[in-house]
């Protein structure tokens, strides 16, 4: 009875040990990720200049779009629409359902951040414990198989982090815009002190005064947005969250 117990002891302690050394994770509580198809009908692509361009050629020829991304169109197969965009001058290509549908899930850190960016996912969020991010439903099945813990992100909905930039015209603002990232306000710089002091307002006319200085934009960003950002060479501040009002609340 006792070399029993010392066996039992010892082997609970070698897999503490095991399971140390192998760096396991706490398991990530939430649903089940659903990474089935939820509709089977094959999926075509097809290549257009823009955004209006997609839409019109979907209200001409009335095709079910399942998404666009950049100059690329993903929709549903009809095969009596074949004819026409042929006749259009359209090149169809038939693409893999895994690899078109996406999904946003929270994913535990096992798995390298570099390794996820490789295949194509997006990160969304990161927080201490886990990930959230967005991929096609093929690339989570895989890293799935691997041993990847996912759920999905009920209860923990990405929210953009608030952000400061402070840039040297109009142009940074439009650039900063086109990345989809949300401008709450772009205001110039407040003077400081001694620039005040050195500015004689009888010579110096507010208009001219308005266009030498920088201009500061608040907004808010995703975590792969601020990546975006700080690769075009911006500085990013994230700002502290606001805390939410409470009723009764004064503002002395």
């Amino acid at each position: 009875m006792a070399k029993h117990l010392i066996f039992i002891l010892t082997y609970i302690s070698c897999m503490g040990v095991l399971l140390f050394l192998s760096g396991c994770e706490p398991k990530l509580e939430g649903k089940p990720v659903n990474l089935e198809l939820n509709d089977p009908r094959p999926i075509l692509s097809v290549q257009v200049a823009d955004a209006d361009e997609a839409r019109l050629l979907a209200q001409k020829l009335r095709f079910d779009i399942v998404r666009i991304e950049g100059h690329t169109v993903f929709f549903y197969e009809d095969a009596k629409l074949l004819p026409d965009f042929v006749a259009l001058g359209y090149e169809l290509e038939k693409k893999n359902a895994y690899d078109v549908f996406r999904r946003v899930v929270r994913i535990n850190r096992t798995v390298p951040e570099t390794e996820l960016l490789t295949n194509g996912v997006r990160v969304i969020n990161r927080e201490k414990d886990y990930l959230i991010v967005e991929a096609s439903i093929g690339v989570l099945r895989a890293l799935k198989r691997n041993g990847a813990q996912m759920v999905t992100i009920q209860g923990n909905e990405p929210k953009p982090r608030p952000i400061r930039i402070v840039v040297k015209s109009t142009k940074d603002v439009a650039r900063i815009g086109a990345m989809a990232i949300d401008i709450y306000s772009a205001k110039p710089e407040a003077k400081k002190p001694e620039d005040k002091k050195s500015v004689d307002s009888d010579k110096v006319s507010t208009l001219s005064d308005y266009a030498k200085r920088k201009i500061v934009v608040n907004g808010g960003a995703f975590d792969f947005q601020i990546d975006q950002l700080k690769q075009a060479g911006y500085s990013v501040e994230i700002l502290p969250v606001p805390k939410p009002r409470i009723q009764g609340d004064s503002d002395e």
